[in-house]
């Protein structure tokens, strides 16, 4: 528009001052004196046209806006959980909505029950005491980072952290079923999920006897997927049980106790003898 102001005003100024001149004295040959005036204003009216033109290109080239880029995805935490839950309850955390190709958690205070799974997307939590727990969240995706955090309040009665009366701490030298009684008592863990994990652990100790499992690592894949279906989503409430357990294990191995199949069975036979010992307790 500015372009178009500027050629109307310079034609106009170039018409009148071409009326101008032509008040004033001519020359005697009249139609010659016409036609270079008229040369001399189709000079000046392309001239300007040019201008013109070179103006609007200008003006487009740096006065219209760019066309807007595309917004680029960052990382992104979409968390689902509960801020509230009873002592001895599942609390489930679900990240699978985030944008992000991978996670870091952090739980203060920390403690065993607690288990991450599915890359990090998923995780499982069980307070045994009231109290208030802080959930630290990190996810990354194509160079960016998103943190959160997010803090569970666990309201509801103390379970006992005391020994049961009826399960004496075994002597050191005692039997590893003896130990497994006093382990599961001490954690006030369920009798009738101590049935089930004891099943868990005849189920395995019946493979290995059939020669279906040969080798260590498949032996405890086995029982690991084994405790997984018998005990569901209560498995991280048995953790310190079955931390303990693992620990004997060790020892045993360690010992030079746990090498062939033959023993891992009368193991595990031991173990679950140990459940149900537990599980029938009255």
């Amino acid at each position: 528009m500015l372009a178009f102001t500027f050629v109307k005003t310079a034609l106009l100024r170039t018409m009148f001052d071409g009326q101008a001149k032509q008040q004033e004295p001519t020359s005697t040959n009249k139609g010659e004196g016409e036609m270079k005036d008229l040369k001399r204003k189709t000079k000046v009216v392309v001239a300007l046209l040019g201008g013109a033109l070179v103006l609007c290109f200008l003006a487009h080239t740096y006065l219209v806006p760019a066309k807007c880029q595309e917004p680029v995805e960052v990382a992104k935490i979409m968390l689902k959980a509960p801020e509230e839950a009873e002592v001895g309850e599942l609390v489930r955390f679900d990240l699978t909505g985030s944008v992000a190709q991978s996670f870091k958690w952090r739980m203060v205070p920390a403690t065993v029950d607690f288990e991450i799974f599915c890359d990090g997307e998923r995780t499982v939590f069980s307070a045994r005491k009231p109290g208030t727990y802080m959930f630290i969240i990190a996810c990354a995706y194509n160079g960016t980072v998103d943190i959160v955090t997010h803090t569970v309040t666990i309201v509801g009665i103390v379970p006992p952290d005391d020994v049961s009366p009826d399960v004496a701490k075994p002597d050191a030298n005692a039997d590893l079923d003896k130990w497994v009684v006093y382990w599961c008592s001490k954690g006030a863990q369920s009798q009738l999920e101590a049935d089930k994990l004891a099943g868990s652990f005849d189920s395995v100790a019946a493979q290995i006897a059939a020669m279906v499992l040969r080798t260590p690592a498949e032996i405890i894949q086995a029982t690991a997927t084994a405790n997984r279906t018998a005990l569901g989503d209560s498995l991280p409430a048995w953790e310190p049980v079955l931390q303990s357990i693992r620990g004997e294990l060790r020892n045993q191995a360690d010992k030079g106790l746990l090498n062939t199949p033959a023993q891992h069975q009368k193991l595990w036979k031991t173990i679950a003898k140990g459940l149900r010992a537990y599980a029938t307790l009255k």
